[in-house]
């Protein structure tokens, strides 16, 4: 029975991991310098926390492209540790991004400047991963956000090597 169990939750942590595109199994690591997996729609900015407090979050979605993107039917994944996936938010589909341009993401007590494109309900608590999916499943971009405190709350994509840091404070959304 006990043997049972344990190799029904080891598939449970592996299929999850394998819906993440491995985000589940590898949350507790930090990101290692890769370019982004989207060349065209990437997940640059996550914000856990503001000035309206531990619930002021946030996560910016950008096309970094120079053509429109269909956006509708992304889905943003949360993973923390290697228990739970959630359903952060699907965008609606139909949403399409022109380029430069960025959707946002916010939760109910965010306080930015800039309106949200949309809301989320869960808690972004560090760390985590965030996985952008397309309908069918296929992983398009992940932020693996660190463990630790970030002063300003907000980590922004690195150039040129795509990992997440740490931005300054600032005034800005």
């Amino acid at each position: 029975m006990k043997r049972s169990l344990a190799a029904t939750l080891m598939a449970a942590v592996t299929i999850l991991s394998l819906l993440a595109g491995g985000a589940v199994a590898n949350a507790m690591q930090p990101r290692a310098a890769v370019p982004p997996t989207s060349a065209t729609v990437v997940i640059d900015q996550v914000r856990t926390h503001g000035p309206a407090g531990l619930l002021d979050q946030s996560i910016r979605i950008t096309n970094i492209s120079d053509a429109q993107q269909d956006i509708g039917n992304l889905t943003v994944q949360y993973a923390a540790g290697s228990t739970f996936l959630i359903d952060l938010a699907t965008i609606p589909a139909g949403t399409v991004l022109d380029p430069k341009k960025s959707y946002l993401l916010a939760s109910i007590g965010y306080s930015g400047l800039v309106p949200p494109n949309q809301y989320f309900t869960h808690p972004l608590d560090p760390p985590f991963v965030l996985a952008l999916q397309s309908a069918t499943g296929e992983v398009i971009d992940k932020a693996n956000i660190p463990p630790g405190f970030c002063h300003s709350g907000v980590y922004v994509r690195g150039i040129p090597d795509s990992s997440f840091y740490c931005a300054p404070r600032s005034g800005s959304e």
